[in-house]
């Protein structure tokens, strides 16, 4: 083998990588290599901040168009009043109501279904009111069993001077209580304080909101057929204290208590059904 030299030769440089393969070794790629940006991967542009509502403006859309559907549910709700008053419970038709209202059958189907679907809501909506004037005219009272034995004498009277009422709530039976109703918004927590207090048995809540408002249907049924004695009114309210362990002579005290007077202002609901019924002969 041939020696090499003393000093040898520098070993031959690396090859300067062309600007074809720069690239791939860290350098930027050259401008005629770089691939056009597909565009799907293009970034969505932003609406601009004009065309976003503000939250507040979007809550105002949803409680505006909320209070539309309410308006018009209680257009046909006070429109079936007025057919209920001229035809009957028996002799209405889908038709009256709308023709009543002013609306398309579409419009009529967009909140109910039937007839009694109608009679049902109006019921709820005379039953909900009256509770409302009930619950007024006992303030001042804390007592629960004796707002529970003023409350009732109060609504069983209320069927004797509004017998349409006393109609309405005979045709719906139990669905003129149903859950979404104020007696249970009302009931229960007199109840509650009753059974907490010692004025009243413990007994399940549901089995006492059962008792109560099964018993307060019929008294609203019969008193609204006048067919009901005199007494009648505080009878039924003695034997539902008895029924609910309120001892004898705290009943006795309790049904010797003569209501509040109940003042319902003539645009009530209560009062614009039984003129309507009244002038029509009902």
């Amino acid at each position: 083998m041939r020696r090499a030299r003393r000093g040898g030769c520098a070993p031959p440089s690396a090859p300067r990588p062309s600007p074809a393969t720069a690239w791939t070794l860290g350098g930027p790629a050259p401008p005629d290599m770089v691939a056009p940006m597909c565009p799907m991967d293009s970034p969505s542009p932003k609406p601009p901040l004009s065309a976003v509502p503000p939250p507040q403006v979007v809550d105002h859309r949803v409680r505006t168009a909320a209070r539309r559907r309410a308006n018009m549910r209680n257009r046909l709700i006070e429109s079936a009043l007025i057919v209920f008053a001229e035809k009957g419970l028996d002799g209405t038709v889908i038709d009256d109501v709308i023709r009543a209202a002013g609306v398309s059958r579409g419009t009529f189907y967009k909140y109910f279904v039937s007839v009694r679907e109608v009679m049902v809501a109006l019921s709820a909506e005379l039953c909900d009111e009256l509770l409302g004037f009930v619950d007024e005219s006992l303030t001042g009272i804390e007592a629960p069993d004796a707002r529970l034995a003023l409350g009732t004498r109060l609504i069983i009277n209320a069927a004797g001077d509004f017998p349409l009422f006393a109609r309405f709530t005979q045709a719906a039976g139990l669905e003129a209580a149903g859950p979404n109703t104020l007696i249970y918004t009302y009931l229960p927590s007199h109840l509650e304080d009753g059974m907490r207090q010692g004025a009243f048995a413990r007994m399940p809540l549901a089995v006492a909101l059962d008792f109560i408002t099964g018993a307060v249907i019929i008294a609203i049924t019969r008193a609204g057929g006048h067919d009901a004695a005199a007494a009648y009114p505080r009878d039924m309210v003695r034997n539902l204290l008895r029924g609910l362990g309120v001892p004898a002579a705290r009943v006795e005290t309790l049904c010797a208590l003569e209501p509040p007077d109940m003042h319902l202002p003539p645009e009530s609901l209560l009062a614009r059904a039984e003129i309507r019924a009244r002038d029509l002969g009902r």
